[in-house]
């Protein structure tokens, strides 16, 4: 994600949190970090194959870089050895 705002100390000044959904509706809360200059990470190993939504929220709510409504897909590995498939699904 891309902060619309500089912060003096992004470590402090602002929170980020993620709300995703997965395909069977189950929800999981996971918090987002500052990686640099305008930019947030959020970290997330999917357990479902489908559709996900994610919604991020921060403590800036004026903030729109923050505030996010995404969705990714989970799709199976298509690697053929053993080093080309990470992760559980």
């Amino acid at each position: 994600l891309k902060s619309t705002k500089h912060y003096a100390n992004p470590l402090q000044d602002v929170e980020l949190s993620a709300l995703l959904t997965s395909p069977s509706g189950k929800q999981s809360r996971v918090y987002g970090f500052w990686a640099g200059d305008v930019t947030y990470k959020v970290r997330f190993a999917p357990d479902e194959l489908g559709t996900w939504q994610l919604e991020t929220r921060s403590t800036e709510p004026d903030n729109s870089g923050l505030s996010q409504h995404l969705s990714f897909e989970c799709t199976p590995s298509e690697g053929r050895t053993r080093f080309d498939k990470h992760g559980p699904i």
